[in-house]
């Protein structure tokens, strides 16, 4: 049928045009009908119009059929274009999802051809470049790309099994300082608890004559205890818990009038510091690799053997040195595990 005027077209060519459409396969376009029978876009939606008035009824369905057509042509287009568009990546995806190293980057990503967008996540920073998905296929089918990848491969073995290795070397050194607190000499002298009393509360009067100005101190109960290696002024705080390390406690510069259960964490400080060989023994793990664990473990057995000897502070040697060990006992069973 050839391009002509729409009025010249006979209801009879109208409705053989129309209906032609509604009976053809239904993945056929407008489009691609039009260009079959050879009329323009505008001739048949004049021709469709005309169909309406003469066939209102069947126009209904014609129309439905139309638009169903239409809307699937535009998905297809839709579709098409996505197929089409290309696909990018950035260096960090390169790095993170597809393997790739620095090196690779740097060596095979050099002339390659990229486009710059403005950075999505930080205004300020400098552009993203994008490479071309494709690109980077073609390229990882190379042999250049696979020689530096299996190179890549053979460093990232090489490191795991150094670091496997240093790991081995640390945890030995570790075990070694745990059998170093197995040897260590426990040594406790006994006093009356009168006299400890008295030469605790001397200490003390000494100490506080050393430092006038604290009021409040910062003590390290898991570490120095009451010696007081350290401290803060003024407002420090009170008896206030860190993670169970650490506490803010009231300094009682008047050594005569502390309460009962003060005096006594005192003593058992000072039967620590001052009637043990503790200080001696733990210079022998000074520095060395499990030094805080060893500490720990030492910890536990002199308070055991302080409390077989002074057994009327044994509420006050758990409360004080024991209380803070309880979370590494596991680790240092596991540790002593081993070793066996």
């Amino acid at each position: 049928m050839k391009k002509s005027n729409v009025k010249k077209y006979t209801n009879e060519d109208i409705i053989k045009i129309v209906e032609g459409y509604a009976k053809s396969t239904i993945t056929q376009t407008i489009k691609e009908y039009i260009e079959r029978i050879g009329i323009s876009r505008s001739h048949f939606n004049t021709c469709v119009k005309k169909y309406k008035m003469l066939f209102p009824k069947k126009a209904k369905r014609i129309e439905k059929s139309i638009s169903t057509r239409s809307k699937r042509a535009k998905s297809k287009a839709i579709s098409k274009a996505h197929k089409k568009k290309k696909e990018y990546i950035t260096v960090t995806g390169l790095l993170s999802k597809r393997g790739w190293t620095p090196n690779m980057v740097n060596r095979l990503l050099e002339k390659l051809e990229y486009k710059e967008v403005r950075n999505p996540y930080f205004s300020c920073a400098s552009p993203m470049k994008l490479y071309d998905l494709k690109d980077i296929k073609r390229i990882e089918k190379t042999k250049k790309f696979e020689k530096l990848k299996e190179e890549a491969n053979k460093r990232k073995m090489s490191a795991k099994r150094a670091q496997e290795t240093k790991k081995e070397k640390i945890k030995k050194m570790e075990n070694e300082t745990m059998k170093l607190v197995d040897e260590f000499s426990i040594l406790v002298k006994r006093i009356s608890i009168e006299e400890l009393e008295v030469k605790t509360l001397e200490y003390k009067r000494k100490w506080f004559k050393e430092h006038p100005k604290v009021e409040k101190m910062y003590i390290d109960d898991y570490e120095y205890d009451d010696d007081y290696s350290f401290y803060e002024y003024e407002n420090a705080g009170y008896l206030h818990d860190f993670q169970g390390y650490f506490e803010y406690v009231e300094i009682y510069n008047d050594v005569d009038n502390v309460p009962e259960e003060v005096k006594k964490r005192w003593m058992v400080s000072y039967i620590r510091h001052h009637l043990t060989n503790y200080d001696e023994e733990l210079e022998k793990i000074k520095g060395r690799k499990g030094e805080q664990l060893a500490y720990e473990k030492y910890r536990r057995i002199l308070a055991e053997e302080i409390k077989k000897v002074y057994p009327e502070l044994e509420k006050e040697i758990d409360k004080y040195m024991l209380k803070n060990n309880e979370h590494e006992k596991g680790e240092i069973e596991e540790i002593g595990t081993e070793i066996e």
